[in-house]
């Protein structure tokens, strides 16, 4: 419809109007089928707006869940530092733990070394200790022979009844 049909037609009057009728009747076709096409698109429309109000709605639910994330991906991170903080506790506990059972494998070694030196030096006054109760027990013997033998030659027997 671009180029102007008035111009072309060289037609008498009343064919022009036949022209111009018809044309107009072609022109009020085409707009009821825009309009009837237009209606449907308005009917398609009323028909989603119920979807269009729950994709809404389930839009703002997923926003309100980011948020929600958000703040629980905040605390995650806060406890995960807080758990990093312990751990590295920990490992300075441990660094002095180790060092403290060094100290006391050391003190060890050289109680144990203490304890040795002891029992060799005790072992060796029982040694000398023993030693001298046998002495002590050869020399009792020696005088209780001695005493008894003393005894016996001191009271002879009576030969004169």
């Amino acid at each position: 419809m671009s180029e102007d049909l008035t111009k072309t037609v060289t037609h008498s009057d009343s064919e022009k109007l036949t022209l111009i009728l018809t044309t107009v009747q072609s022109l009020t076709v085409r707009v009821d089928n825009i309009d009837s096409r237009l209606g449907r698109v308005e009917q398609t429309a009323h028909d989603t707006q119920p979807i269009l109000q729950k994709v809404v709605a389930d839009i703002g639910q997923l926003r309100e869940g980011q948020t929600e994330m958000r703040a629980d991906i905040s605390k995650l991170q806060e406890g995960q530092t807080e758990i990093r903080a312990d751990i590295s506790k920990l490992r300075e506990g441990q660094t002095e733990s180790r060092a403290d059972i060094l100290k006391l494998h050391e003190g060890q070694s050289a109680l144990s070394t203490e304890v040795r030196a002891l029992r060799r030096d005790i072992d060796h006054q029982f040694n000398n200790l023993h030693m001298k109760l046998v002495d002590i027990e050869i020399d009792h013997r020696d005088v209780h022979d001695r005493v008894t033998r003393l005894e016996l030659n001191s009271n002879p027997p009576n030969t004169q009844t």
